[in-house]
C-alpha cells in the first residue's frame, strides 16, 4: 500500500511541476511573441519527456531501483495528465481572458498557409469560417488536455520500455 501512496505522490508532485514549467514555457512565448512558432512549440514535449524520465527514476530510486513498466507506464500517464490539466486550465484564461484577440491571430494565420497553398480566395473563406466555429478557449483547453495526455501516453510507453528495472543487480 506504501508504494501505491509513493507512486500516486511522485505523479501528483511531478505532474504539477511540469504543468507549471510548461506555463511558464508558455508565458515565455506569449510574451516573446513566439506563441505560434511551431518549432519552439515542440519543446513542450521536451519538458513534457524531462519530467516523465524524471518522475520515473526518481520512483524506480524509493523502490530500491527496482519498478515495473507498468508502474512506470501508470506513473508517465497520470504525469502527463496531471500537467495536461494544468496547461490545459492556463490555455483558457488565455484564450478567454488573457488575449482573446489570439482567436483571430489562430484565424489569420490559418488564412496566410491556405492562401499560400494557392486555394482560391472563396474557399479559403470557406475555409476560415468553418475553422471559426471550432476554435475557441473551451475548445483549444480541451484540445490541449487529450493532446498532451496522449501524447504523454505515448512518450510513457516508451520510456517506460526503457526505464523499467526489474531486478536489481547490486
Amino acid at each position: 500500500m506504501d508504494e501505491n501512496r509513493t507512486i500516486w505522490k511522485n505523479a501528483i508532485n511531478y505532474g504539477a511541476i511540469t504543468g507549471l514549467s510548461l506555463v511558464v514555457f508558455t508565458i515565455i512565448l506569449y510574451v516573446t511573441n513566439l506563441t505560434f512558432n511551431k518549432s519552439l512549440g515542440f519543446l513542450n514535449y521536451g519538458i513534457l519527456i524531462l519530467f516523465i524520465v524524471i518522475a520515473t527514476k526518481k520512483q524506480r530510486e524509493s523502490e530500491n531501483g527496482i519498478i515495473s513498466f507498468g508502474k512506470a507506464f501508470g506513473l508517465g500517464v497520470i504525469v502527463s495528465l496531471i500537467s495536461a490539466i494544468i496547461l490545459g486550465i492556463f490555455m483558457y484564461f488565455l484564450y478567454a481572458f488573457i488575449d482573446p484577440d489570439l482567436i483571430q491571430k489562430i484565424s489569420d494565420l490559418q488564412e496566410q498557409e491556405l492562401l499560400a497553398q494557392g486555394l482560391p480566395d472563396e474557399q479559403v473563406e470557406n475555409a476560415i469560417e468553418m475553422s471559426k466555429k471550432f476554435v475557441g478557449p473551451t475548445i483549444i483547453s480541451i484540445g490541449t488536455v487529450f493532446g498532451f495526455t496522449f501524447i504523454g501516453t505515448i512518450i510513457s510507453l516508451i520510456t517506460s520500455a526503457i526505464l523499467k528495472k526489474t531486478e536489481n543487480f547490486n
